[in-house]
């Protein structure tokens, strides 16, 4: 009998030590999960949207007298605490799917992009403002028969303020900021900007 109950005992603690992680799919009608720690799904996305919507707005009307502007998006810079992990590459490219399904904007890929950024040295994206760095990324562009007529890269960047929720958690508000610039490769103006601003509570 010792054994028999031993070996049931044993079955059940598999049994719930099995149950304590699973996985499903997640129908689209259920909420995206909120992180406790850092920026998330939902933040990102809401930043994403803004920013692209707003910057496609102010281009869109001179867009259909001129054509689809050429550009190239050459990353974006993390200037938060928050290191962006995995979003480090899905960011960029949700940027440039929004850009693109606008209809104003005709894309350079990115695999050209990475390729000229090497091979001009340029670590970030501020870099393109130093004409001999910036003129050694368009000559690699121009070798592939690609010249964009503006580029494009965004700034990721945060503010938190910590504060109390009454005597159990202390309470901490992050404002998280996605901001994009459009700017002439020619002559370095900035033709257009947009930001959007995400404000995220934590209680710990």
């Amino acid at each position: 009998m010792i054994p028999t109950a031993l070996s049931r005992a044993i079955a059940l603690l598999l049994i719930l030590a099995s149950a304590c992680a699973y996985a499903r799919p997640k129908p689209e009608s259920e909420p995206d999960l909120v992180d406790a720690h850092k920026a998330d799904i939902p933040t990102f996305t809401q930043l994403v949207m803004k920013s692209t919507t707003a910057l496609i707005e102010q281009v869109s009307v001179p867009a259909r007298t001129r054509g689809k502007y050429l550009v190239a998006f050459v990353g974006i810079e993390n200037e938060s605490r928050e290191p962006l992990r995995e979003a480090a590459a899905a960011l960029p490219d949700k940027i440039r799917e929004q850009l693109f399904k606008s209809g104003v904007f005709d894309m350079i890929t990115m695999r050209l992009i990475e390729a000229a950024r090497h091979e001009a040295s340029l670590s970030r994206s501020e870099d393109l403002f130093i004409p001999s760095k910036r003129r050694k990324f368009v000559d690699v562009l121009e070798s592939e028969g690609s010249t964009p007529d503006y580029l494009i890269w965004g700034k990721f960047t945060s503010m938190t303020s910590e504060g109390s929720e009454g005597l159990i958690y202390d309470k901490k508000q992050t404002r998280y900021r996605l901001s994009l610039e459009m700017v002439d490769l020619h002559n370095g103006l900035v033709a257009a900007s947009s930001a959007a601003e995400v404000d995220k509570l934590y209680f710990e």
